[in-house]
């Protein structure tokens, strides 16, 4: 094995000492080097340059979307019933004969999570004729609060002792 080794090994000596290089290989690898020197500003100028050409593309398109998201809403605007939606949310305007009606501070609620019910949940035996007769019962038998209460009747809360 190790004679297999050797033997490769001096192979490849014997290929790379066979090898010379004269004047002529020499001026090739010369030439080629100052090829590749010559050439890398100008490619690495022209790859930047493509970069760019690139990105001023996409410039491009992002100003084409936008100018026609300006015309969507200029052809919009054209639109009288368009304009009198705006007016009216906007501006408050109102149609004659209409009146409007304005919320000042609303109370915002928060959102409630939407639950699921099941027939389970939902199905109650309730009976509500019952529920109303008890109340119009309990309503009409109690006590009068007013009655009970002498200064709730006395409405001008003078007392009746003073007489001038």
């Amino acid at each position: 094995m190790t004679e297999t080794k050797n033997s490769a090994w001096a192979d490849v000596r014997e290929w790379i000492s066979s090898l010379r290089f004269g004047g002529y290989t020499l001026a090739l690898v010369g030439i080629l080097v100052l090829g590749v020197i010559t050439i890398s500003p100008t490619l690495s100028t022209f790859l930047q340059q493509r970069r760019e050409i690139n990105d001023l593309r996409a410039q491009v398109a992002k100003t084409q979307e936008a100018v026609t998201k300006a015309q969507a809403d200029r052809e919009r605007w054209e639109d009288p019933a368009y304009v009198r939606a705006q007016a009216r949310d906007r501006l408050f305007y109102v149609m004659p004969g209409e009146s409007q009606l304005g919320v000042i501070n609303d109370i915002m609620l928060p959102p409630e999570a939407e639950q699921k019910s099941t027939p389970e949940l939902t199905r109650v035996d309730y009976r509500w004729s019952e529920s109303l007769l008890s109340s119009v019962l309990i309503a009409g038998t109690a006590a009068d609060p007013a009655a009970s209460d002498p200064a709730a009747s006395d409405p001008a809360g003078s007392d009746s002792t003073e007489t001038e």
